[in-house]
């Protein structure tokens, strides 16, 4: 096996079981619910995911921060102490400024230990997606392939994984600015539920809507239609916050209409959650195009 290092950090949803069968180390970020602030780590040992969305459903105030310097330095330096190099895999830089931070950290590492490899990587990618994304440098990095290989490989699939969204609770995107208190109050009165995207620029935008819940989970699914390539070859990510039975109506749509063979679920990272709010849906695959 390749001797180099992949981290990511909290964002990417990853679990801790996912973190040691992939072999990725994750670098904790911090959030908040009501007055509390905690870091959110795979084995959510600070905060249980399944209570945030708790507090967050009954109305408390939530919120992020980027990964800092520092804890980056924390995730990286362990690994070039024991001679390995490393792969940073970073929260898009259009939604965090966690991609910055990694960048100094790297800076100062590179001087620290200037006999090491260290490759900082823009996901543009947010949530599962940019799980999604490590995973496929993890298989590329364990078939074989050097660590300059494997930056190449991700850098040129990085506008290939889909990212596709929906949400239960307009009032959340109205809390973050992504739409306006009018529409909020309208498109939850009609039961429309919007459908977002992770662009080529690695921003949320709502490029769409759906009449009703059921039909907001389909259309996620539609679009492994449109652009997903070999679906019936690939592992999906799927993340949900607090709504598993919601999840499994997307499983069985995938696996009975494009043959999916196996789709991965986990909780939407508090990351993503404190934004977008409990509901939240998001498919995650590789396709033609974002």
């Amino acid at each position: 096996m390749s001797n180099f290092s992949i981290i990511t950090d909290a964002a990417s949803a990853m679990t801790s079981e996912l973190a040691e069968k992939f072999n990725i180390k994750v670098v904790p970020m911090t959030a908040y619910i009501g007055d509390r602030e905690f870091k959110h780590r795979p084995d959510e040992s600070e905060m249980k995911m399944s209570d945030f969305y708790n507090e967050l459903k009954a109305g408390a105030n939530s919120g992020t921060a980027a990964v800092s310097p520092g804890d980056w330095i924390d995730g990286i330096e362990g690994e070039l102490k024991e001679g390995r190099d490393i792969i940073a895999v970073a929260f898009s830089s259009g939604l965090s400024s966690t991609y910055e931070s990694c960048c100094l950290a790297a800076e100062d590492m590179k001087e620290k230990y200037p006999d090491r490899k260290i490759f900082v990587i823009d996901s543009k990618s947010a949530d599962f997606g940019q799980g999604l994304y490590a995973y496929y440098g993890a298989k590329k990095r364990d078939e074989g392939a050097g660590i300059e290989e494997t930056v190449e490989y991700l850098e040129s699939i990085k506008l290939n994984i889909c990212h596709w969204f929906t949400v239960d609770d307009l009032h959340h995107l109205r809390r973050g600015g992504r739409i306006s208190a009018t529409t909020a109050v309208i498109g939850s009165a009609l039961g429309i539920k919007p459908v977002l995207h992770v662009d080529n620029e690695g921003k949320l935008i709502n490029i769409g809507k759906a009449r009703g819940r059921k039909n907001s989970l389909l259309e996620l699914t539609a679009k492994v239609g449109q652009t997903a390539i070999e679906p019936e070859k690939q592992t999906m990510f799927l993340s949900h916050a607090n709504c598993a039975e919601d999840a499994q109506i997307v499983v069985d749509e995938l696996k009975n209409k494009y043959h999916v063979p196996e789709v991965i679920v986990v909780q939407t990272a508090p990351i993503a959650g404190a934004h977008s709010g409990p509901g939240t849906m998001a498919l995650f695959f590789y396709g033609t195009e974002r």
